[in-house]
């Protein structure tokens, strides 16, 4: 990283320091040394809006439910942290809430979905976090986000879920975001004594019910088709589910640099056909659309959390003999797409820009600088980064969370 950079990082961040300082509450199943709760639920709940918590390895079976206020939940580095179900609800527009790390069982009681973001009009990161299918009775996976405003999936494996009859991923009347995101439908019902009520199609791996869906180097592929495991009984295999599917009125998905695929069909059986694939896209709203927009995407990685003892380590993923520059920023604004760039705009508002360098023939530029002094009762602070590239025209990567953290946890 120049020098340059680090010195604008410092400078921001100790500028921040009075205004946007974040108090630190560390979490740990096992009660460790220097602990504040053993519970992330408990955690969550006592938590004053603006807060981090700094969550420790271990096993949590339990919710994680975040209810009208800003809070940043950061994984210890290298620690492997699971929960039940994240719900993020109930958010003001000037709440921010950023949960990075913890894996998602989807369980719990009832077949709800394991990952909801309700009625929030501030933004809302969720980043490396994979909600998985749970392989047992009375749980399930699946990502619910309904009437939010700026909503924004980065890395993430949405695995199908697990009794749950909707798709992998529902968006309605919500402006969300898919960067580097997996999402694979649910597999029909396949049965030894095939008939219509015990044999389903393939699930639609997203559903879009107005709103807009901006997918970003990203991959959906609908489930496969149900069928008969007896092959001596002439059944015809079910339909394969649509990569993604719009419903409701007016729904737009924007595509850039990402694969949809449908679902196989399932088997027919005693000489009966296969069922028909399913669809990379499927418009069923009046007034839907689908945008494929040119273009090769661009990404950035960034370890959080880090000490400001450390150093901050990032990586920026292009094509040779770009150029590339960081933008920082102590809040997110409302995400837009851009025409005249390429990839959504995360920072708008206060964001500070500088140059890094130019993309090796490998196609990573990484750079590695010093985290700096928070300041005196300074316990962390987040910064919402974003790369700008420049080949044969501007293309934005997508975004990263750093928190930065005192030394003393």
């Amino acid at each position: 990283m120049h020098l340059s950079t680090t010195r604008c990082l410092v400078a921001l961040l100790l500028s921040a320091s009075a205004a946007s300082a974040q108090n630190v509450h560390v979490v740990d199943v096992a009660g460790g040394p220097g602990s504040d709760f053993t519970s992330i639920f408990n955690a969550v709940s006592a938590a004053q809006s603006g807060d981090v918590l700094l969550v420790r390895e271990g096993d949590y079976f339990e919710p994680v439910k975040i209810l009208g206020k800003s809070l940043v939940i950061a994984v210890e580095p290298g620690a492997d942290v699971s929960v039940d179900t994240v719900v993020v609800q109930n958010l003001a527009a000037d709440d921010m809430v950023s949960v990075r790390g913890l894996r998602v069982r989807g369980g719990g009681a009832g077949q709800i979905p394991a990952l909801q973001v309700k009625n929030c009009l501030g933004a809302v990161w969720i980043e490396d976090v994979p909600v998985e299918g749970a392989p047992q009775a009375f749980v399930a996976g699946g990502v619910y986000c309904v009437d939010s405003a700026n909503v924004v999936f980065q890395r993430c494996t949405f695995e199908a879920p697990f009794q749950l009859a909707q798709p992998t991923f529902v968006s309605e009347r919500s402006t969300a975001f898919l960067l580097e995101t997996t999402v694979i439908g649910e597999d029909g019902q396949t049965s030894f004594f095939p008939t219509s009520s015990t044999t389903s199609p393939g699930r639609n791996a997203i559903v879009v019910d107005d709103g807009e869906l901006y997918l970003y180097a990203s991959y959906a592929e609908g489930g496969r088709g149900g069928g008969s495991l007896n092959t001596g009984a002439m059944f015809a295999g079910r339909k394969g589910g649509n990569g993604i599917a719009l419903i409701g009125t007016d729904p737009i998905v924007r595509v850039f640099d990402s694969v949809l695929v449908g679902g196989a069909g399932g088997f027919g059986t005693g000489g009966a056909p296969n069922g028909p694939s399913g669809l990379e896209f499927s418009i069923i709203a009046p007034l839907g659309a689908v945008d494929e927009e040119p273009g090769i995407a661009t990404s950035m990685t960034v370890d959080s959390p880090t000490r400001e003892t450390g150093q901050i380590e990032a990586s920026f993923f292009g094509q040779p003999g770009d150029r590339v520059w960081l933008k920082y920023s102590l809040e997110p604004s409302d995400a837009r797409f851009s025409g005249r760039w390429n990839g959504p705009n995360f920072l708008r508002q206060g964001v500070q820009l500088s140059f890094l360098g130019t993309v090796p023939a490998n196609g990573v530029l990484t750079i590695s600088a010093p985290a700096g002094e928070l300041g005196l009762g300074v316990e962390a602070v987040t910064l919402y980064a974003q790369g700008v590239f420049l080949g044969s025209r501007f293309t934005f990567s997508s975004p990263a969370t750093l928190t930065l953290l005192d030394s003393a946890f």
